[in-house]
């Protein structure tokens, strides 16, 4: 027998996880979904699976970004533009020589706290990436969307880019993203923190910016 404690511990996850596995299997396993996995094994569609490319396609996985070339996010995340990824991909298998496939439909999940005026959902799929026609990488891509506010179309471009990126992770892709001393590093040459007022709600707060970016509205810099 639990005790108290342990069940208000364990009762609050166990719900959590009901309402993410419904929601998964409601939306998650389509008809295609569901005949895929039937119909495939799991030696075909993990075949060639941790054996190393040759040294040009290791070469090319493997360059170094141009710093030029990296952006920051206001929280101070640095990042690559999705082009990047997708024209080293190419480089390495040629056009056509990799693939990002869908594994799931598109599943909506309602975050929404009671009193939160701004409604949104969080879209969420499954990707899996060939190279070569071999597995690489599976994982998950996902953007909050506000009906009435974003495009349904771009915000399920965005889930594909968010899932190609993560992917790329595991062929050695823009490494240099994921080394905290590289980010520090680009960060002191390139950005900075500023003061900045955002001018429809008064509001104050530092955030990152490239030094040679200028802010665009609604933030306009405060001292």
């Amino acid at each position: 027998m639990l005790s108290k404690a342990t069940r208000r511990l364990l009762v609050p996850l166990y719900r959590a996880h009901t309402v993410t596995s419904n929601a998964v299997s409601r939306r998650y396993l389509s008809d295609t979904a569901e005949s895929y996995e039937d119909n495939k094994p799991v030696v075909d569609r993990f075949a060639g699976v941790g054996q190393a490319f040759d040294k040009d396609v290791s070469s090319t996985l493997g360059q170094k970004i141009p710093e030029s070339m990296v952006t920051i996010q206001k929280n101070g995340t640095v990042e690559m533009p999705i082009s990047f990824y997708r024209d080293v991909l190419n480089s390495a298998f040629g056009r056509g020589g990799w693939a990002l496939v869908p594994t799931g439909d598109i599943v909506e999940l309602d975050l929404n706290s009671p009193t939160q005026s701004n409604k949104f959902v969080q879209l969420i799929r499954e990707y899996s990436l060939y190279c070569n026609g071999r597995f690489i990488s599976q994982c998950y891509g996902e953007t909050n969307f506000y009906p009435g506010r974003q495009s349904y179309s771009d915000s399920t471009e965005t889930i594909k880019s968010i899932a190609l990126t993560r992917c790329c992770k595991d062929l050695g892709i823009a490494s240099e993203l994921w080394d905290k001393d590289w980010v520090s590093a680009w960060q002191r040459k390139h950005a900075h923190q500023e003061m900045v007022e955002n001018i429809t709600t008064n509001k104050r707060v530092m955030l990152w910016k490239k030094k040679a970016d200028s802010w665009s509205w609604p933030f306009e810099p405060r001292k």
